[in-house]
């Protein structure tokens, strides 16, 4: 109920605003928007917890079984004119939960908070500051802006949001984007300690035509492990093509490195490769498969105090019922080293989920 009541006071907060801004935005870009996205999931038992219906897989969407659930519930507000721009988005549901465990309670709603600015009349410079969407990688954790149901493990295991300041510029053509980024650390609101150093990182896009996009983005700061913190690096590289009016494709490499001592760094890798097909105006189906590797359980902590071996494939179905509707069912194949589960095993274990979710948006 604790929850539940936080969320409701930000949801009015969230309308006052509005109101504040329909007060004054005549010729400004104000709009409000609703998404909803409940789901039901089923899968092998082996890799679930039994007592409370979570998955021990580490993944932070979806990640409840045999229940119909809320993922997420968003109420999305937006300003914009030419020399100011503003988002304020308040979010409910399981990813929220796991996604947001650590954050204080009255930080645990905050989809995304934040205010930019333009800083310069001759070209695209800004400024923004707040609650921002995490610049790794291509998927968000809104489920309709993504080509597969479920989010890659590389996805689920990287920040979804980062707390700071971005300054970004795009280029006349729009053909490229920089940024750079200081940030309160690896996906937080508040610092988890005031002496912590700022992390920082970069994003570099590349667009030369409209079928094409190549993206670098990069991290570097200091985690917490315990009582101390270790210093991160972290890279991501991806690519999104269309091939044709048919095939999109997506491909992605994350690589991490973390520091044990002053001399060693152990790092930890993923790949995913997405390719999406077009079958006709209502259909759409996504082919997925990916690796995640973590020897030392940097990112991912085994069940056993084993290595992190796992392997993926996915195909889900899309079917468009209106421009705010879409039903979605995701078939999902997990391949894992045995003993990832119980020192007892030996061997390889596939573990498999099936996903139905309606995202409705409005």
């Amino acid at each position: 109920m604790g929850y539940l009541r936080h969320f409701m006071k930000k949801l009015l907060l969230a309308f006052s605003l509005l109101t504040a801004l329909n007060s004054f935005a005549q010729k400004d870009s104000v709009t409000v928007s609703f998404y909803v996205e409940p789901y039901y999931s089923d899968h092998n038992q082996a890799y679930s917890d039994g007592k409370n219906h979570d998955i021990v897989v580490p993944l932070y969407s979806y990640n409840r079984k045999s229940e119909f659930n809320l993922n997420l519930g968003l109420i999305r507000l937006k300003y914009k004119n030419s020399d100011v721009r503003a988002n304020i988005s308040l979010g409910a549901g399981t990813y929220m939960k796991a996604n947001y465990a650590n954050e204080p309670v009255g930080a645990q709603n905050i989809f995304e908070a934040n205010v930019g600015a333009k800083i310069s009349k001759k070209h695209n410079l800004w400024v923004d500051a707040g609650v921002l969407p995490s610049h790794i990688g291509f998927e968000s954790a809104v489920g309709t802006e993504n080509f597969t149901l479920s989010r890659s493990i590389v996805a689920d295991n990287s920040p979804y949001y980062e707390t700071g300041a971005r300054l970004s510029f795009t280029s006349k053509n729009n053909k490229w984007f920089f940024a750079g980024f200081v940030l309160n650390g690896w996906q937080n609101i508040y610092k988890v300690d005031k002496d912590m150093q700022p992390s920082v990182g970069h994003q570099i896009t590349f667009t030369p035509n409209e079928k094409t996009t190549i993206n670098w983005s990069t991290f570097v700061g200091d985690v917490p492990v315990g009582q101390i913190f270790r210093l991160r690096a972290y890279s991501n590289l991806y690519a999104i093509i269309k091939l044709s009016s048919k095939w999109d494709v997506i491909g992605g490499f994350d690589v991490g490195f973390q520091r044990q001592n002053k001399i060693i760094y152990q790092p930890w890798y993923a790949g995913v490769v997405m390719a999406r097909r077009t079958l006709n105006d209502k259909w759409k189906a996504c082919l997925r498969g990916e690796v995640f590797i973590d020897e030392e359980q940097i990112i991912v902590q085994s069940r056993a105090d084993r290595r992190v071996h796992i392997m993926a494939t996915s195909l889900n179905f899309d079917r468009k019922f209106s421009e705010r509707m879409v039903w979605r069912t995701e078939l999902r194949l997990f391949l894992a080293d045995e003993k990832f589960l119980d020192e007892r095993s030996d061997g390889y274990y596939v573990h498999n989920m099936l996903t139905t979710s309606w995202a409705f948006t409005f």
